[in-house]
């Protein structure tokens, strides 16, 4: 498989940084599990209970995962949060035998996320003779500052002569698409709360992608320096509810919807092919509808010292479109990030989360052990008929401790990892199991301000 300077790199610009990979790169069908940076994970509260969160929702995490939650907080509270993510990628080695030499095939991706990604700030008021609370926060859902490592490697041999070749992309970003969101929450009484967020999309992230493609005998030397710029410029509401119907039982509801948005990209490719050089490029502004989400979950306090939470998590990928894209007729609608270049329909992605919270007191302060499972859905299927679903299965565990009324601290870890079956590469009958890994870190600090006072 060799990566040509083609025309048709410019005709996917994607919103989510990582997509460009597939494209940058040959057998791009193998990094499906990428797109997880999309399935979005803010805050190491939420992460401890492997983001069962919809029906805890109990610091400023909560704009994104249940703006209800803040609603119950009792003082002007700031949050921060850093994310720190290894992914790693293996497809196994394939031999084939060969004439006199076997044939040899394996690709290897690493890669590294650490950036400060959410930054928030709430207030509590009473006005009208009702329990209000508002938040302002930035954070960024999708972040390009990643930088990583992706190689490609067949050793081939024909009759005693090498036929082979070796690929190597390097890959880093700056920037990114954030959001800045305004939350209102709204403490209707002991049964129920309320709550709105307001994202509003800007920045732009770049990737680059440097690559250098080469085959055994030296004959092809192909060097790519891509360089991928988008934008999205738009709106979107995130809508919440909990309900109390008992004492020790919460249950919450998370409807995001599905705004249509202006998406800006731009794409440079300066490459040498054999010593010619050359330079590619290319600008689209579209409209996209980014996929509608529904988060269903179910808190419930087992005993003083411990807490459950559960959630059923859905993002409704095939409701995903773009329009007025690269070459695209104003009247075609196509699916989005997928469209209609590749042999298979996206699909909707089912989450199930499960986490436990226990609560330890320790003299004025309060320790939380946590820690959760779950199993989740991408959007892309597997196997070489594209028929079968990639599960990728996990676990995680938290630590929080509330150091004083004004401070406290939350750090989580989180395993995901999956393996499957996909095509071969020299023979399609033949499947190759491919392997999954991410390890995600998160710390997150809240500060405490004063008391609410009833005015």
């Amino acid at each position: 498989m060799q990566s040509q300077p083609s025309n048709n790199k410019r005709f996917f610009p994607m919103l989510w940084i990582l997509f460009s990979i597939f494209i940058a790169i040959p057998g791009y069908s193998q990094f499906k599990p990428l797109y997880t940076y999309y399935n979005f994970s803010f805050g190491a509260r939420a992460m401890g209970v492997s983001n069962a969160f919809t029906a805890v929702a109990n610091d400023l995490s909560a704009v994104f995962w249940n703006p209800a939650g803040i609603a119950e907080l009792n003082t002007p509270e700031a949050f921060i949060n850093y994310r720190n993510d290894e992914l790693l990628y293996h497809y196994d080695l394939q031999e084939q035998a060969g004439v006199p030499y076997n044939n040899r095939y394996t690709q290897n991706l690493d890669s590294r996320l650490k950036t400060l990604d959410f930054l928030s700030i709430s207030v509590p008021a009473y006005f009208w003779d009702m329990k209000w609370n508002f938040a302002l926060s930035y954070y960024r859902c999708v972040p390009y500052t990643l930088v990583g490592k992706f190689s490609e490697n067949e050793d081939s041999y024909t009759g005693g002569i090498a036929t082979g070749y070796n690929n190597t992309v390097h890959f880093s970003g700056e920037g990114g698409i954030d959001v800045l969101g305004f939350t209102a929450a709204y403490y209707l009484n002991d049964y129920f709360s309320l709550g709105i967020t307001l994202q509003q999309f800007m920045n732009s992230g770049t990737a680059n992608y440097r690559s250098l493609y080469q085959n055994a005998g030296g004959s092809t030397r192909l060097e790519d320096n891509e360089t991928y710029t988008e934008k999205l410029e738009g709106r979107n509401i995130i809508l919440g509810l909990l309900f109390k119907p008992i004492k020790d039982v919460a249950i919450g509801v998370t409807y995001r919807t599905r705004l249509s948005n202006i998406f800006e990209s731009e794409y440079v490719n300066l490459y040498s092919y054999n010593g010619a050089a050359g330079v590619k490029e290319d600008a689209a502004r579209a409209d996209v509808k980014i996929p509608p989400r529904l988060s269903l979950g179910v808190m419930v306090r087992l005993f003083p010292w411990m807490r459950f939470s559960a959630d059923y998590f859905i993002i409704y990928w095939r409701l995903s479109h773009i329009y007025h894209d690269y070459g695209q007729a104003e009247d075609e609608e196509r699916e989005f990030p997928v469209r209609n270049a590749y042999s298979f329909r996206q699909r909707d992605a089912v989450n199930l989360r499960a986490g436990l919270e226990f609560t330890v007191p320790i003299e004025k302060m309060a320790l939380f052990l946590r820690c959760g499972l779950f199993k989740e859905s991408p959007l892309f299927p597997a196997g070489a008929g594209n028929s079968k679903v990639i599960k990728f299965i996990g676990y995680s565990l938290g630590l929080g401790l509330d150091i004083s009324s004004v401070v406290a601290f939350d750090f989580a870890y989180m395993k995901q990892k999956a393996n499957w079956w996909e095509q071969g590469h020299f023979d399609s009958a033949a499947p190759v199991l491919t392997r999954y890994s991410n390890n995600m870190v998160r710390l997150s600090l809240i500060f405490r301000f004063g008391a609410l006072k009833k005015t």
